[in-house]
């Protein structure tokens, strides 16, 4: 790697910085924007070929961005809290000018009902205001359906801590992105844990956001907002303090989702700061631990027991940790989650498409519902 520099008395490349650090970086002039972005895309250029992480890049444009904000810091321009940020988009969700294909052969590139959007969600766009550059799209299964990151259109993601597992999905390409350093957050979204599991497969941070917080606009080529009214936006990131950044950018209300909730009057950020310095932060808390919560079949020996060390960590830094074992047969009449929630999501892919497309075309979202 030819980009390096100094991060804390060592020498680092600019990607495994976090998003905190690197916007540090820049704002101080010790790392260019364009520096930034082509140490990006080094290490997309090494990494994904294996990893399958991004699906569509915008090299060009990015370097473009790069070098615009560059020139405005040397002309000492004020920019944004994001100046130089690379980051990816899950292909769910619109960036202006970059393919939106859902993982469907459907609105496959050169497809009669190929998606170029004219404008970015608005968390992408919230970003891009504040400087962020978008770098490419990132891999994630038909319509967001599956926990794992696989489709027709692009293939299979794999996990960057081990080539032959799943990343998690349906945020998968984002999680593998963010975990193997080639950016330093991805966009993703949530309805049930396509955030959250995604971050626990690769070791990032992932917050589900209270639905509303960032406005959500996801499939509005669907009218998708009808079905999927549990989903959030929110980023996928590998510290909670850049978590809460991108929130402060990102949050806030606007018309295009009626159910998105007014701009937080506090920022997450320094709540976050806050936190770490506070004394009273650090009083002992009450924990609820389950392995099963009266519905899981299994759990791998070997995933229990690291859940286990966590427990015994927690209680050594003198909070109590109250284990709490249901018993799968005290709630057998519990649903299958699980399948209600494939079966739901099959359903509402079908009709989404189908009024989108039409009848004659289906057959091409049947086979990619199937395989």
């Amino acid at each position: 790697e030819r980009i390096l520099f100094e991060r804390k008395g060592k020498m680092a490349h600019p990607m495994d910085m976090t998003v905190v650090e690197l916007a540090k970086a820049i704002q101080a002039g010790k790392i260019s924007p364009l520096e930034s972005v082509e140490a990006c895309f080094e290490r997309i250029e090494a990494l994904n070929p294996s990893l399958n992480a991004f699906v569509f890049l915008c090299k060009d444009r990015a370097l473009k961005e790069a070098k615009e904000q560059t020139e405005a810091i040397k002309r000492k321009e004020k920019v944004g809290p994001l100046c130089g940020i690379p980051f990816g988009v899950k292909d769910l969700e619109d960036a202006q000018g970059l393919p939106t294909t859902f993982g469907c052969t459907a609105f496959a590139a050169g497809e009669k009902n190929e998606i170029i959007p004219n404008q970015d969600s608005i968390q992408v766009k919230r970003l891009r205001e504040a400087g962020a550059i978008v770098v490419g799209k990132t891999n994630a299964p038909i319509f967001g359906s599956t926990i794992i990151s696989k489709n027709r259109v692009y293939g299979t993601t794999r996990n960057p801590w081990n080539l032959r597992t799943t990343p998690g999905g349906s945020s998968g390409g984002s999680s593998s992105a963010v975990a193997a350093r080639m950016v330093s957050f991805a966009t993703a979204a949530d309805g049930g844990g396509s955030i959250r599991n995604p971050a626990c497969f690769t070791g990032c941070y992932g917050l589900k956001p209270t639905r509303g917080l960032v406005p959500m606009t996801e499939g509005r080529n669907f009218g998708m907002e009808r079905f999927v009214h549990c989903v959030s936006f929110g980023p996928l990131t590998r510290c909670v303090e850049d978590t809460a950044l991108l929130l402060d950018v990102t949050a806030g209300y606007h018309w295009h989702d009626p159910m998105s909730l007014p701009k937080p009057s506090v920022s997450f950020r320094n709540i976050v700061r806050e936190a770490l310095t506070r004394k009273q932060s650090r009083r002992p808390l009450k924990i609820l631990f389950s392995s099963d919560f009266g519905f899981v079949s299994h759990v791998d020996s070997d995933i229990l027991m690291e859940a286990k060390k966590a427990v015994q960590k927690l209680e050594s830094f003198g909070h109590t940790v109250v284990i709490e074992e249901f018993g799968k047969a005290k709630y057998s009449k519990l649903p299958d989650l699980e399948l209600g929630w494939a079966m739901a999501m099959g359903a509402q892919e079908r009709e989404m498409v189908h009024d989108a497309i039409g009848e004659e075309n289906m057959h091409k979202v049947d086979k990619s519902l199937t395989r």
